[in-house]
């Protein structure tokens, strides 16, 4: 079944070494597999951002249908994202790390909120995990909607916002 939506892409931010436990290559199937049940294979890039390119990884993308770009460099987090946004044409950016294990009831309520005529940016609120941003130090409670930290493991943004502020900034 199709989401409510044809103009979302999809970039997966992924990084490999040869000493990685077999696990995080399972990982990262199992969130291309969720990308896939959620019914976005033609809108998704993984960007392989590893100092090797992973044969491995690519192997399964041509099996999946999934647009894999491997870099030929070792990528930051944001050069990463930033060569995926690139590789898409949609009106709306979804970034995501190869762990994430998303449903389709998730891409579509946070769909739903950057889909809004005053909303830039849509992600999900991390009650635990994702040390330190999770801890007091780091996060206060706004009283508004501008969030004071967010990681970049899954977040949807338009276009026109990730144009506008020219990408993510690599620091």
């Amino acid at each position: 079944m199709n989401l409510p939506f044809d103009n979302l892409g999809i970039v997966v931010n992924y990084f490999w070494k040869e000493s990685f436990p077999e696990s995080f290559h399972l990982s990262t199937l199992v969130s291309l597999t969720c990308l896939l049940e959620a019914g976005l294979r033609e809108n998704v890039v993984l960007v392989d951002g590893s100092p090797v390119p992973d044969p491995f990884i690519r192997s399964q993308c041509e099996r999946m249908g999934i647009a894999c770009l491997q870099s030929q460099n070792n990528l930051n987090f944001a050069d990463g994202y930033n060569l995926g946004i690139k590789h898409l044409k949609s009106e709306y950016i979804g970034l995501m790390a190869n762990d994430i294990f998303p449903s389709r009831d998730v891409f579509i309520k946070l769909f739903d909120w950057v889909s809004r005529p005053d909303v830039g940016c849509a992600f999900p609120y991390l009650s635990t995990g994702d040390y330190p941003g999770q801890i007091a130090a780091f996060v206060s409670k706004p009283l508004t909607c501008e969030p004071t930290f967010m990681t970049l493991n899954l977040n949807l943004f338009k276009r026109s916002v990730l144009e506008e502020i020219g990408g993510l900034d690599r620091d």
